[in-house]
């Protein structure tokens, strides 16, 4: 009886911190996530660095060796065509 009354945490703050972390991540704008995207997104969450120990550099390097776009980079790409409306559609506008 002893073990199995060890077995069950003082607190709940851990799994309060969980469900808090996944609030943030699960969100109307994002609710289309994969299930192993949430679960990577919480992992990273929950057990993060501190930021400023962070590497970025190698990152940021390794990102834009692979031939993808910096911020800083100038937009790309077709131009967005505007379509002008037909006569009768002038109506409703």
């Amino acid at each position: 009886m002893k073990k199995t009354v060890e077995l069950f945490p003082v607190a709940s703050a851990e799994c309060e911190r969980g469900f808090s972390a996944m609030n943030l991540q699960q969100t109307p704008t994002r609710n289309s996530l994969l299930l192993k995207t949430i679960s990577s997104l919480l992992m990273i969450q929950i057990n993060e660095q501190p930021l400023a120990s962070w590497p970025v550099t190698k990152y940021v390097v390794s990102w834009l060796q692979k031939g993808r776009h910096a911020a800083t980079d100038k937009k790309t790409g077709k131009p967005t065509v505007v379509i002008e409306a037909k006569h009768s559609s002038r109506l409703f506008i």
